[in-house]
């Protein structure tokens, strides 16, 4: 299963040194994701990563930063409404219904949230039956990535429901040492 870690929506004291090291440890998948910043923090948390991994680095804003720094891609979501690059590598997009889900066949991966309940968000609850889920997920033509509330123990049952990956944040950032969170969800992935 793909394995995405998308970054706290602020800063944190080491931050950069986590994801380094999530990366030496075989990161494939980062999803920076600071809807609070400016150009020029999102700039400057990006100086903070190893140049060899910005290929591996999908930016949920400020996306002229996608040719200054060699990043992967972009990712839609509802919040951003900036204007899309006329050239990307990769995009992917947020979906939160599976209505939603069937019209994203042209994105490189579709996150749909949230499946359980939230470990960083207080109030987001589960939205989706997984029996429902594994019947449907056959029909959608994108590759679908399980994100809310998934942790080390949900991995098993996202690949049981159908999903192509999953997305992980609360449950690396709220741990004491999210390197070795994130080892042992990618051993389970």
């Amino acid at each position: 299963m793909k394995l995405i870690v998308i970054s706290s929506d602020n800063n944190m004291t080491q931050e950069g040194e986590y994801i380094n090291a999530m990366f030496a440890e075989g990161m494939e998948y980062f999803h920076l994701r600071k809807p609070y910043a400016s150009e020029s923090e999102l700039r400057q948390f990006l100086m903070g990563i190893d140049h060899s991994y910005m290929e591996r680095v999908v930016t949920h804003s400020h996306y002229q930063l996608v040719d200054e720094f060699g990043l992967r891609g972009i990712h839609i979501n509802s919040w951003n409404h900036e204007t899309l690059p006329k050239k990307v590598n990769h995009c992917s997009v947020s979906s939160h219904g599976i209505s939603e889900l069937k019209k994203k066949s042209k994105f490189d991966y579709a996150f749909l949230s949230p499946i359980f309940d939230s470990i960083s968000k207080e109030n987001h609850k589960a939205a989706f039956c997984l029996k429902h889920l594994k019947d449907v997920l056959t029909e959608i033509e994108v590759n679908v990535i399980a994100l809310g509330g998934v942790d080390a123990s949900k991995i098993d049952t996202c690949e049981e429901t159908g999903f192509n990956g999953v997305a992980v944040c609360g449950s690396i950032w709220q741990s004491e040492n999210p390197v070795e969170t994130f080892k042992i969800i990618k051993e389970k992935c």
